[in-house]
């Protein structure tokens, strides 16, 4: 039996790729990624220092296969590379995919990465926690954990403003239920954005 390596890709930078990513993606035989994950950076890097390794590449379409395309190759005894966007803790449905690892005896390892949260702050010289302006953090909306509009209620009791890292099927509703102060898409590789909603004082 293989191993399933679930490794955070970082924000599509491959200079942005940790240590023990690079040292991971060493004893790897097979890498499954989204197309969007795989960004022209990082699919360079690989090729050039991982020329053995299988690359599978899925469309968005077919990006939800990769959990059990994982589970296929490591009981053919192979090591997986399931590489993620940013840290594979953040919208990389990290918890689902343990779980079934867990459940079918396999071994698997998760290996952080760079959040794309840590590289819009310096791409964008903010500092969301800092003594110094007036935002007070970061809050990421996941959607599981109530419906969009009992999460938006407990928003407008914050009383200071926030930087939202929204799912992208949220932006739309966010930015009108909060009127906005600022969407910022942060590039993250070709045709790949990272947006993040700047939201002064909510009112309840």
């Amino acid at each position: 039996m293989g191993k399933v390596y679930i490794i955070g890709a970082g924000p599509g930078s491959h200079d942005l790729l940790t240590i023990r990513a690079i040292n991971t993606l060493a004893v790897c035989d097979v890498l499954i990624a989204g197309a969007a994950t795989l960004t022209p950076s990082l699919s360079s890097f690989i090729r050039e220092h991982y020329p053995r390794l299988k690359i599978i590449t899925l469309d968005k379409r077919h990006r939800k296969d990769g959990d059990e395309l994982a589970i296929r190759y490591a009981r053919l005894g192979l090591n997986v590379a399931h590489l993620k966007n940013g840290d594979p803790a953040i919208f990389g449905g990290l918890e689902d995919e343990v779980i079934k690892l867990s459940s079918l005896g396999i071994s698997y390892e998760v290996v952080p990465g760079v959040s794309s949260i840590s590289a819009a702050c310096a791409a964008l010289g903010i500092f969301p926690t800092s003594k110094n302006n007036d935002y007070m953090g970061f809050i990421i909306i996941n959607g599981h954990d109530a419906p969009l509009d009992a999460q938006i209620k407990a928003l407008r009791l914050v009383g200071r403003g926030f930087i939202l890292m929204p799912r992208s099927d949220y932006l739309t509703k966010l930015c009108r239920e909060f009127k906005c102060k600022e969407v910022v898409n942060v590039e993250r590789g070709k045709g790949r954005t990272l947006r993040l909603i700047f939201v002064e004082r909510p009112t309840a």
